[in-house]
This record gives C-alpha cells, structure tokens and sequence, in this order.
C-alpha cells in the first residue's frame, strides 16, 4: 500500500476515522462535564453533612450538660 497516493477510498476511511474521532472527543467531554457536576453535587452533601455532624455534636453536648444538672439535682434531692 502506497500511502502516498490518495483514493477515494482512503479518502473515506480518513473521513469515518475523523467522525469518529469527534465522536468519542465529543464523548469524553460530556463525562467530564458530568463529572464536574458530580464533583459539586458532592461539595454540597459534604458541606450538608458536616453541618449535620456539628448540629448532632452541639445536640450531644447540650444533653451532657441537661444529664448533669439532672444528677446533680437527683443527688441533692435524695441527699435531704
């Protein structure tokens, strides 16, 4: 095979290799651009679940400190 010489029929592979080429460019960009969004998607559950997180915390602590006042006012109580 020459591939020097052109036919129309090299030709025509050079242009389904072109279409297909575009075709999977074309591909890859919209995975990538589902990715990103992705990616965002989960910034905003990450950001969502940490406040969740810090909320259960603050809850436990605020528990702690009603569960200590209640001790200490059933010790007294029980002290008379």
């Amino acid at each position: 095979i020459d591939y020097n010489v052109v036919t129309p029929e090299s030709n025509l592979n050079s242009d389904v290799l072109w279409l297909q080429m575009s075709h999977y460019a074309e591909q890859a960009q919209n995975q990538f651009a589902e990715l990103e969004a992705s990616n965002e998607r989960m910034k905003i559950l990450t950001a969502s679940m940490e406040k969740i997180v810090k909320n259960l915390q603050e809850g436990y602590a605020y528990l702690s400190k009603a569960s200590e006042k209640t001790n200490k006012r059933l010790y007294l109580l029980f002290e008379e």
